[in-house]
């Protein structure tokens, strides 16, 4: 939250950082959800933080970034076929990043 109000007060009144500051608290909030179990909040925090990120020239990294994330409410909720399904596409399109490491990790465990 620091962080939020911090970016907020350093804030032109241009869209572009409106933008900026709402995909930040939709990612803080969503991390924030997973980390509770609340799953059902976290979905929607996903879900609308994937359409904002659709208009992104990333748009591919935001896929990969969010299927991860998928992965995990997945894992969650107890629904390991769903999530080996996510973290398979994060293997396949990501890479070297370091979430496609951490989703070979996940895969192996479920």
């Amino acid at each position: 939250m620091e962080l939020e109000n911090m970016y907020q007060a350093a804030l032109k009144n241009r869209k572009r950082d409106r933008d900026r500051l709402e995909r930040l608290r939709t990612s803080n909030n969503l991390i924030r959800a997973v980390r509770n179990g609340d799953y059902e909040k976290a979905f929607r925090f996903l879900t609308h933080r994937r359409a904002m990120d659709a208009r992104s020239a990333s748009a591919t990294l935001f896929r990969v970034s969010d299927s991860m994330w998928e992965a995990r409410i997945f894992l969650g909720l107890g629904e390991k076929q769903a999530a080996r399904l996510k973290l398979e596409f994060v293997i396949g399109r990501g890479g070297r990043l370091a979430i496609a490491e951490e989703a070979r990790r996940l895969l192996k465990e479920c």
